[in-house]
């Protein structure tokens, strides 16, 4: 199965479990694409680790996790070869059903590195770049 793009926020949700996933809200507190408190009551988990997120932005995003009483994730969030496995979720289990309870019952590990300052700038940069080359369209 598929989720449809251009749903609202409530039918994604839907659409996910309907196709036994878990709804996921991704890097919240990141800057400009980030929903912060919004919509968070709808949510199974909070991505409270992302590769391309500040540890203070991880940190706030690990924090509503705990206080919405949710579990976390973690991701790469990779765009380029060398962001891949900088961030990742440690689950006991090899099946999709046992790491999918693993996940829900909050048993895994965050691990991996924040994105640093430096990492940050060159981030925005090649993000700035890449948005002017697209003629400042939105991917």
């Amino acid at each position: 199965g598929e989720v449809k793009k251009g749903l609202s926020q409530e039918e994604t949700v839907d659409a996910i479990r309907d196709l036994n996933g878990i709804a996921v809200v991704a890097h919240p507190y990141r800057k400009i694409t980030g929903v912060g408190k919004r919509f968070r009551d709808i949510y199974d988990a909070v991505e409270a680790k992302n590769g391309r997120c500040s540890r203070k932005c991880n940190e706030r995003a690990l924090s509503l996790s705990r206080e919405m009483l949710k579990p976390f994730t973690a991701g790469s969030d990779a765009h380029f070869y060398e962001e891949i496995g900088r961030v990742y979720l440690e689950v006991e289990g090899s099946d999709e059903e046992s790491l999918r309870k693993e996940i829900i019952s909050g048993n895994s590990k965050l691990s991996g590195n924040d994105l640093s300052l430096k990492g940050s700038i060159s981030l925005y940069l090649k993000l700035g770049r890449d948005y002017v080359s697209r003629g400042f369209r939105r991917i």
